[in-house]
């Protein structure tokens, strides 16, 4: 058999507030909308895309000037949607491509996740994928070794 390549689009970012000045932004559209999404999900369909991503980064942005205050001021990236019920639109129009959720252990119980992401397979028929991360954020947990450990029995949760 040939060897096949899978492709994937991350739309991480679709959903903040300076695309209005983009190229072919959708202006004068409420926010958020949903149909916005449902396009995305239908193009990559069409496109043949196996795979829709959703990153997250829970928690406040502190990459400008070293801290939260202008992320907090300006709403800059933050706060941002939870991807799933979109996911769950998304899926109702189309059929083969597949979803990518990111949730990260630091703020999330593995047990709710896990009733979620059952809910969203159930859904999607089968189309939803899982990327477990700790947090990008360095204000977000003050201790390192306990994130790594709270990632661990995250993780060994979901091998039960």
């Amino acid at each position: 058999m040939k060897a096949q390549m899978h492709l994937a689009i991350d739309v991480s970012w679709t959903q903040v507030e300076t695309t209005w000045r983009e190229p072919g932004a959708r202006v004068g559209r409420h926010y958020p909308d949903v149909g916005l999404f449902e396009d995305i999900a239908r193009v990559a369909e069409r496109g043949l895309i196996d795979l829709i991503f959703f990153g997250d980064s829970t928690g406040i942005p502190n990459t400008w000037k070293g801290s939260i205050d202008d992320a907090v001021r300006y709403g800059v990236a933050w706060p941002r949607l939870d991807m799933s019920p979109w996911i769950a639109a998304m899926s109702r129009v189309t059929s083969h491509v597949g979803f990518g959720l990111t949730y990260a252990t630091t703020f999330m119980h593995p047990f709710y996740v896990a009733r979620l992401l059952n809910s969203l397979d159930h859904l999607t028929n089968g189309r939803i994928a899982f990327n477990v991360i700790t947090s990008q954020r360095k204000a977000w947990p003050p201790c390192r070794p306990c994130t790594s450990r709270r990632a661990t029995t995250w993780v060994g949760t979901w091998a039960a």
